[in-house]
This record gives C-alpha cells, structure tokens and sequence, in this order.
C-alpha cells in the first residue's frame, strides 16, 4: 500500500508540470499582445511606454525565462500582480477563500 501511494504521488508530478506549461502557454498565445490585453481600448500610448509595460512585466524576456519566473514565484507562493487589477494574487485568492470554503463544504453536504 505504502508503495502505490507513492507511485501516485509521484506520478502526479509529471500531470502538474505539463499542467503549468499549457496553463502559461495558453495565457500568452491569446489573441494580440498581453500589453494590449492589459491596456484595453487604450491604444493612444506610444510605443515606448508599450515597451515600458512589457519590460515592467518582465514580457521582454525569452519565453522558457518567463516560465521558469512565474513556475518558481508559484512555487515560493508568489503569484504575483493581477494583470487587470493591478494588487497581489495572493490577497484576491485570500479575499475569496471563505466564500470557496463555504460552498465546497455545502455541495459535499448536499451530495452525502
């Protein structure tokens, strides 16, 4: 028994790193840029000031150097700054924890 619960931990690793790669490549083969997907309408800035925010989030870097950013801040619990709302991911995530508590604990409830 001992032995299977280990091979299935360990199996799960594989799972979860192929996770995170389709998760952050996903997120950057949208439509357009991110700067445009964080800027919206506002497409009245120059150039420069596009090349400040893609410096500012670290998008002019190589791809495989973004992903190894943003896979070691997940795993030192750093998720880093909300591309839309500008505050910590970590706090949004903390903000809703109760009310995600709340109905995971009623539906397992409901489905006993």
């Amino acid at each position: 028994m001992p032995r299977w619960v280990a091979i299935r931990i360990l199996s799960t690793i594989p799972t979860l790193v192929g996770v995170a790669i389709l998760v952050f490549l996903l997120v950057r083969f949208i439509p357009g840029t991110v700067v445009e997907q964080i800027l919206g309408a506002q497409f009245d800035i120059s150039q420069g000031q596009i090349d400040a925010l893609r410096a500012y989030f670290g998008l002019d870097q190589p791809l495989y150097r973004q992903f190894w950013t943003w896979a070691s801040g997940i795993l030192q619990g750093d998720f880093g700054t909300s591309w839309r709302l500008g505050v910590s991911v970590r706090s949004l995530i903390w903000s809703r924890l109760p009310v995600t508590l709340e109905l995971a604990f009623l539906s397992l409830i409901v489905a006993l």
